[in-house]
């Protein structure tokens, strides 16, 4: 049974490694995708940080008017979409992040561990394959389906 263990808050403004995994994902992209993954980082409003412990942690990414932001076509545009994925080390400890959109725009930043704990100013980041969602093992979770 899934848990949810801690909200980390709510707040206006990135975290170090929020826009660190960020700036990451957006080299990957090609330039039209790079200028709408930015006006969509401009545009954001808040993040809410989630820890489900051993699950790991998200960062959702919220808009107010998500309909008018430009779409990032390397993601599909009716489902959710794992664009990037990075390990991320700082010497003493590693997780690996994903990025995720929702219908073309960012919605999420999952974590497979705590990113608290991760120290900003030695922090690394190299690109890393991403196996399943854990927003999508919550859903599952939550609403009875059967894990794949």
């Amino acid at each position: 049974m899934v848990v949810w263990l801690s909200v980390a808050g709510v707040s206006w403004r990135l975290k170090t490694y929020e826009r660190a995994v960020l700036d990451a994902a957006k080299q990957l992209l090609n330039a039209p995708d790079k200028a709408a993954f930015a006006a969509q980082v401009k545009r954001f409003d808040y993040a809410s940080r989630h820890h489900y412990g051993e699950l790991g942690s998200i960062s959702l990414l919220s808009f107010k008017n998500r309909a008018c932001l430009p779409k990032i076509a390397k993601a599909p545009v009716d489902e959710d979409s794992c664009i990037a994925a990075f390990e991320l080390d700082d010497g003493r400890c590693s997780l690996k992040a994903g990025v995720f959109t929702h219908e073309g725009v960012l919605h999420s930043i999952e974590f497979t561990a705590d990113p608290r704990r991760l120290d900003a100013a030695a922090l690394k980041l190299a690109s890393a394959e991403w196996h399943g969602s854990i927003t999508h093992a919550i859903d599952a979770e939550e609403h009875g389906w059967m894990s794949e």
